[in-house]
This record gives C-alpha cells, structure tokens and sequence, in this order.
C-alpha cells in the first residue's frame, strides 16, 4: 500500500482561516441564531419555490429544526419546540427530509433518544403530527423509506426500554440497547409492524439501515445483533444474518451498491467491526472480506463505495489511531493507498468537484483528544482525487471539528457546492453542545 502524506506547497487550493481559498459563503450561526449545537445533519431542499436550495437543520436550541437561506444564512423558518423541553434531559438525535406521506411535498422529522417523533411541514416548519412512543430510540441513522406496500413511506427505528446512557451534560443519548427491538412506523406515525426482541441480552443495537437490497421497490432493514447484522424483510420477517465478529460486536456503517457491475441488483458493504470489511451478495452470501493490521486500521468508522475508471472502490475513513488514515480499497478490498492525517478523517462524501466528469473524494477533519492522542485543536477539509492527490484543503485553528453535511448545486452554475459545519463539541449541555465561548461556522465551499 502507497502512504501519503500531503505537504502545503504540492495542494493546488490551500486556505485557512473564515475566507479566501475554496469559501464560497460563511454563516456565523451562533452571531445569526444564537446557536448552542455542533451542525452534525443538514439537507438541501427549496421550500420557496425560488429555485435555490435552502439548508434545513436541527437545533439544540430547544427541540427544532430550522431552515435556513443559503444566501446569506437568514431564517426562512423555526420549527416549534414540541419535545419536552431541555431541562427534562430530552435530545433531538436524528433528523430526516423526505415525502413521507407522498403528496409531492417533502416532510421533515425529528427523532429524540427518548422517544419522540416530530412531522414537520417542510415549506412552514408547522407541526403536522408529533408521537411519544413508549420506547428509547437510538441512533436511529433516520431516513424516511418505501418499505411497507400502501400509501405513503415509513421510517424505520431501533428501540429499547433499557439503554445505556452516555454523557456528557444533563442531556443524555443512548449508545446501546438492552433487548432491543426493530419498531417501522407508518407515514402518521402509527406502527405499521414491531419486531419485538430480536436480539436477547444484545447491548450493541447501535443504528438501523434502509436499503432496497433486492430491487423490488420495498427497503429492507438492517440492525444491530450479537456480532451479526440482522436482515428483515418489508413486513417484518427475518431474512438473513450476516456476521459481524469483529472487535466491537457491531458494524459501525453499512452501505448497498453495485459492487459486481456484471450482476444485476446491489451488494451489501458492511464493517465488521472496528478493523474489517466484508461484501456480502442480497441474498445474505459473503463474497468478499478483510482484515487490516492495527496501524492502518485501528477503528474504521465511515464506508463510501464509489465507481472509478478501474471498477469498484471503497473509501474507509480510520480514527483513534496515533496516525490517523483514509484507506482506498479496490474491488478485491486490498489496500491501494492511505492519506495520513495528523486529526481523525471523517465524513466522506462525493462529488464532481473539478467538472472533469469524475468524482473526487470530500472530507472533514477532527482533531478531538478523545480519538486522537496528540490533541489536535485545528481541523481541515479536504479534496482528493482517487489516486490520493491533493485538490483542495482549507485549515482552521482554534476549532476541533470539520465535517461535510450536505452537497448540492447551491448557487446554479451547475457544479456542486458543499456545507461545512465547522466548530467544537462536548459542552455542558450534552455530547453536540458548544462548549461555554465557542460559536459554531457554516460555509459553502465550491472549486474557485
């Protein structure tokens, strides 16, 4: 496997700092909206109809989302705080945009580890219907699904009565589940089917993913078992299990896509663990698996598969090591290159950023001490091409956390702009609160 480490003068567009380099737009949200929260999720959609996207968040600022202007970063509108409020612990965890009633408008939904479902309109942000289900939710990876036949789509969750909390702060999420279940509930919020139990004495039920692995039209549904990832079918039934022996008993991401292109339908990419991956057909058969030696593989987070004039491809985003890596893994899942980092890779994204007709890799930076050992206070985005070489990357000081959140044509001249939430996190509120002094940054960056 070829190293690589980037030196200043080989990058094309070097910046750092609120402007200058590839900053095409800069939101201070706490100077804007008096933000608390690292920006972890964001989505680009056009609510007023203007043919520009505005940005929809969620918000620690009670328990809303929010939708933004992407031109000057002003409010279009601020959901109502229908979640308990924050002294009684509660935390939005997961939001999600999608028609999920499919009336041709898109709904926003916000998930809370205690349990509570928001439906937003997303052209107001008014309440459409809110639901205290009597379970815990955890990280729910919420995204809105066909998987029930009928109208509208669904949304799939891994609950529990019993989880184990973790801090900081008063505002408590939920890591994993005792006894977990698999509940999928209706375009109202109502059960459409519960699968109670799936995994007895599990405390790993971690997230849960939707995928249309077989091409039918209906999404199947991944969760967390004992060192296995549980497959179930669009009404409930168990399909298969794949295992998952690795480290942490759990697969941490798990992606579906054409990995043979001579064969119809998608395959399943999965982390077993913390140090391997494996490729599995639809139908629950392992084609392809690796292990990787500690010192390039420590803790694989984060997967993006993505398709290069030499086939298939993985990008595997590698933290808490002493030199943090993005691994590129060809069709056989063999090393061909890492980028060393001195600050853990996160986020991975895609996009024609250049306008050469191929796709460059994206991603952020952070540089926490919970991960990384040497402490870093700065954090970075990044451009690669998939041979490892620099495009762009933009530095800044003072700030531990840089993540891609959402891509898109933002400003319409037809090549993609991405968001960039840009701050620090574990403050005394909870896990993604500011800490007491600390603003949180959204720019838009886009090839100059």
């Amino acid at each position: 496997m070829k190293r690589i480490r980037w030196q200043e003068d080989d990058i094309p567009v070097y910046g750092h700092g609120m402007e200058g380099g590839a900053i095409r737009k800069h939101f201070d949200l706490t100077a804007l909206h008096g933000e608390r929260e690292y920006l972890r999720h964001a989505f680009l959609r056009d609510v007023d109809g203007d043919g520009r996207p505005e940005i929809i968040t969620r918000t620690m600022n009670g328990n809303r989302a929010r939708c933004i202007r992407s031109d000057d970063g002003s409010t279009v509108w601020e959901s109502p705080d229908v979640a308990p409020p924050p002294e009684q612990s509660v935390q939005i965890s997961d939001i999600a945009v999608g028609d999920l009633d499919e009336d041709g408008v898109d709904e926003v939904l916000l998930a809370s580890y205690q349990g509570d479902i928001v439906c937003l309109d997303s052209i107001t942000g008014s309440l459409k219907w809110h639901r205290r289900i009597p379970w815990l939710i955890n990280n729910s990876m919420l995204a809105v699904r066909k998987i029930t036949p009928g109208l509208g789509k669904n949304i799939a969750l891994t609950v529990a009565h019993e989880a184990k909390e973790a801090g900081p702060g008063p505002r408590f999420r939920y890591n994993y589940m005792y006894h977990p279940s698999l509940l999928v509930l209706d375009h109202q919020g109502d059960t459409s089917f519960l699968v109670e139990d799936y995994a007895p004495h599990n405390s790993d039920g971690h997230y849960t993913w939707t995928f249309d692995i077989d091409g039918d039209g209906f999404c199947e549904i991944a969760c967390c078992g004992v060192a296995e990832l549980v497959w179930f079918d669009h009404d409930g039934r168990r399909l298969f299990s794949l295992p998952a022996p690795g480290e942490d008993g759990h697969p941490d991401d798990v992606q579906c896509f054409n990995w043979r292109p001579d064969v119809p339908g998608n395959e399943i990419i999965y982390l077993d663990g913390v140090e391997g991956v494996k490729v599995a057909s639809c139908t629950g058969e392992i084609l392809h698996e690796a292990t990787y030696p500690p010192e390039i593989a420590s803790h694989l987070q984060l997967i993006m598969p993505m398709h290069t004039p030499d086939g298939p491809a993985l990008v595997a985003a590698n933290i808490r090591s002493p030199e943090s890596m993005l691994l590129f893994l060809d069709s056989e899942l063999k090393p061909v290159w890492g980028l060393e980092s001195d600050a853990d890779i996160m986020n991975p994204c895609k996009a024609d950023w250049d306008g050469d007709g191929r796709e460059e890799i994206i991603t952020g930076t952070i540089g926490r001490d919970v991960h990384n050992k040497r402490g870093s206070t700065s954090c970075s985005f990044q451009v690669i091409r998939t041979d490892g070489s620099p495009i762009c990357k933009h530095h800044w000081e003072g700030y531990t956390q840089c993540q891609p959140v959402a891509v898109g044509d933002i400003d319409g001249d037809g090549r993609p702009e991405v968001v960039v939430s840009v701050g620090d996190h574990d403050g005394p509120e909870g896990r993604w609160s500011l800490p007491e002094g600390s603003r949180e940054h959204l720019f838009l960056m886009g090839a100059p």
